[in-house]
């Protein structure tokens, strides 16, 4: 009676249980930041919808003449043609200075079709139809006053070819090109090729002994052939050399641009495969060989990590001068080509070189740092075996966790579809904006701008300075950059919240889920999007700052205003910008772990996350490191792989001419999927490594020894007491002769 007194007023000995994050009762955090990010979200569908309404996108499919009339409307002809590209060009040298190529205002006719080439037999010639009596009305030029050689003229020479890119007939490159192939070895004197039929050429560019080849007979008995191939261009003559080179400039880029077109299109099945298709497998493959050599292959990127920095600050210290004990960097260098009895190349040389006395410093200030951090690393790795021991289990545990929920490895596939449907609702909101003017609001918002409606005169005064189009455009591009934010944290949350199902609860028959990551998707969204958006705007903040000082710093350039001072205190002010947010990012990806598993507001996971990082910091800290290492060596082979495959794929097919541009096209989206699949895999080492360190201090590691995660119960020297193994299931009990001992005791 006592016993049953002590036990049920004393102190209670039963170890807490872990709630299931997928049937767990939860409840909206964070509601208030909910309901802004859906006002907010308003807005944002509010200013696009207006740039939607007002703006004009007829200025998108069609441009207007220098008449100022829009082709393509009013039964005009749809197509624009820019016939005195270099004079326009030269007559607004400030838009082409800072770039705002946008900004521009081209002299164009409206015309059926796009000039395709330049027939020196039979010219084309356009009739400007604005030209009457000898004078032009031209608003857009200052320098024509109807003279036939100051800019306008009545008919135009359909000169450059064009290429049609939304109506517009964009100039660009397009040389006639003749080659011819005669063999040169052997000459057409010896006996071979005399014995084949060959003929001396009388075309003295290729040598009085050259001579052309007919027939597979004659081309099997050459050896060496040459090539000569000569190539006529077109292009608008211009006595002004600014205009010249930038419609050669213009005209370069847009040729190379249609001809990357084509060549993708023919390719697309292949960049499919190749970029999206592949890196998964391939994401696959560093799982699979990540779990059986775990350890090795992090103890190897720890001592390449040394090697590198090794190097660095060798160069570094050969790059600085100094001298430290009379040892130098020429010194090294002269007693390792003694021992080794052969010097070392000119280039090496050049560039372990001794620098002049003007720049070596900079050189000595990196040879100090890098060997600081050298010194730091390899410490670390001394001293921190056993949680390089722990990295190695919890990434090997993570690898497990697609194994039982293969879906997750595909997850990034649709949060990155999301993605790129925020990047386009971005850029056609941008595209609107851009297009808007005073007038149009006050047609759309059916303002008032009398006298009468001062708010309206005040938004009207506002508008016709430009502000409001550019307050729009800066909220829109803050807006994008929440919302992809948004995205990101959405996934990572669910993502998490799956993963930490999976740890504590995988084995538990009675908290099976069928579709776990669905599950977690649908509880993130209705309970924590509030969450993830206050982590949103937060990164959003040093996203937007980010894209505005690099502006600034663009346009100082674009300018000639930007000397070194001013580079070196943008570039200090960007790289600590990036620092910051890569920091609170960092915090926030941690936080939202903490709301995904054990369903907390997000001001209280960052704060969890604060007391982890105080109390785990070195494990924090080498966890960091590895994973880090991992992602970098994954985004660095995979895609390369994909690309080098896919170019000699692409190389050996008849719809692709120059494979070198589906290559890049591979190279960029195996970049963007490899990155999507390493942070789905960062997500999981990063929740694993919370809930592990959450069962040891709050659940006395109950769910450690589940069969499962027998590789952290074992580095962690974590082995079933009595009453745990009592609590666990049968199946789920490991073996433990010693303990069954005491059980049956």
């Amino acid at each position: 009676m006592a016993q049953g007194c002590f036990s049920c007023c004393g102190k209670n000995d039963e170890t807490p249980k872990k709630a299931n994050p997928l049937r767990a009762k939860r409840i909206c955090k964070d509601i208030l930041c909910c309901f802004l990010f859906l006002a907010f979200c308003g807005s944002l569908m509010f200013i696009f919808a207006l740039g939607i309404a007002a703006g004009d996108w007829q200025a998108l499919v069609y441009d207007a003449d220098y008449l100022g009339e829009r082709c393509g409307v009013d039964g005009r002809p749809p197509k624009a043609f820019y016939p005195r590209v270099p004079l326009d060009l030269s007559e607004q040298p400030e838009i082409i200075a800072t770039q705002q190529y946008w900004n521009l205002e081209l002299y164009a006719l409206c015309v059926d079709e796009c000039p395709k080439e330049f027939n020196v037999a039979s010219p084309k010639f356009i009739a400007d139809y604005g030209w009457s009596n000898g004078a032009p009305n031209n608003p857009t030029t200052s320098a024509i006053v109807g003279k036939d050689d100051d800019g306008s003229r009545a008919f135009w020479p359909a000169a450059t070819p064009t290429t049609e890119v939304l109506n517009r007939c964009v100039p660009r490159i397009d040389a006639n090109s003749q080659s011819e192939t005669m063999c040169v070895l052997p000459n057409c004197t010896s006996p071979e090729a005399v014995a084949v039929g060959a003929v001396c050429t009388t075309n003295l560019d290729f040598g009085a002994l050259a001579w052309p080849m007919s027939g597979d007979v004659q081309k099997s008995a050459c050896e060496v052939e040459a090539k000569q191939t000569k190539a006529m261009q077109y292009q608008i003559s211009t006595g002004d050399e600014a205009g010249k080179a930038a419609l050669a400039s213009l005209a370069g880029v847009v040729g190379g641009f249609f001809e990357v077109v084509a060549s993708m299109r023919g390719a697309i099945w292949l960049i499919l495969a190749f970029g999206i298709l592949a890196p998964i497998c391939v994401a696959v493959l560093y799982m699979i060989l990540l779990y059986l050599f775990t350890r090795t292959i992090i103890y190897g990127l720890l001592v390449l990590l040394v090697v590198v920095e090794l190097i660095a600050t060798f160069i570094s210290f050969a790059r600085s001068g100094l001298s430290i004990g009379g040892v130098s960097g020429a010194s090294i260098i002269d007693a390792v080509s003694n021992e080794a009895n052969q010097s070392l190349p000119d280039y090496i040389g050049d560039a372990l070189g001794d620098v002049d006395g003007g720049s070596n410093w900079i050189y000595q200030v990196c040879f100090w740092i890098l060997l600081i951090l050298t010194l730091i690393t390899i410490v670390t790795i001394v001293l921190y075996r056993k949680k390089i021991s722990i990295c190695a289990s919890i990434i090997k545990e993570a690898t497990t966790v697609f194994k039982d929920v293969p879906t997750m490895l595909l997850f990034p596939v649709f949060s990155a579809f999301a993605q790129v449907l925020v990047c386009a609702w971005f850029v056609v909101g941008f595209i609107m904006l851009r297009t808007t003017k005073a007038e149009s609001y006050d047609l759309v918002l059916n303002m008032n701008t009398t006298a009468s409606d001062p708010i309206a005169g005040l938004l009207r005064d506002v508008s016709d300075s430009g502000n409001l189009k550019n307050a729009m455009i800066l909220f829109h591009l803050y807006g994008f950059f929440v919302i992809y934010q948004w995205v990101g944290g959405m996934s990572w949350t669910t993502m998490s919240m799956t993963t930490g199902w999976w740890y504590f609860f995988k084995g538990d028959k009675d908290n099976r889920s069928r579709a776990p990551l669905l599950r977690s998707l649908f509880l993130v969204t209705v309970f924590h999007s509030g969450s993830v958006a206050f982590a949103a705007f937060i990164i959003a903040i040093f996203d937007l700052l980010r894209t505005i000082v690099a502006y600034i710093q663009r346009q100082m350039e674009a300018i000639g205003t930007n000397n070194l001072l001013t580079k070196v205190a943008f570039c200090c002010l960007g790289c600590c910008i990036s620092c910051i947010q890569k920091t609170v990012k960092m915090i926030s990806y941690y936080g939202l772990v903490f709301v995904a598993t054990n369903g907390q507001s997000f001001c209280s996971a960052c704060w969890s996350t604060a007391k982890f990082f105080v109390k785990h910091a070195g494990q924090v800290t080498v966890n960091g490191v590895v994973i880090w290492l991992i992602k970098l060596i994954s985004v660095l082979t995979a895609p390369i792989a994909c690309a080098i495959v896919g170019f000699y794929a692409c190389d050996s097919s008849e719809d692709v001419d120059h494979p070198i541009w589906p290559a890049a096209a591979i190279f960029f989206c195996a970049v963007l999927m490899t990155t999507a699949c390493m942070n789905v895999f960062d997500c999981t080492i990063t929740t694993i490594f919370v809930c592990c360190f959450e069962d040891q201090e709050k659940y006395e590691s109950q769910y450690m020894l589940q069969p499962h995660h027998s590789a952290l119960a074992k580095v962690f020297n974590k082995k079933p007491a009595a009453s745990t193994k009592a609590a666990l299931t049968p199946k789920e009990a490991p073996a433990d002769p010693e303990t069954d001992k005491l059980v049956t005791a």
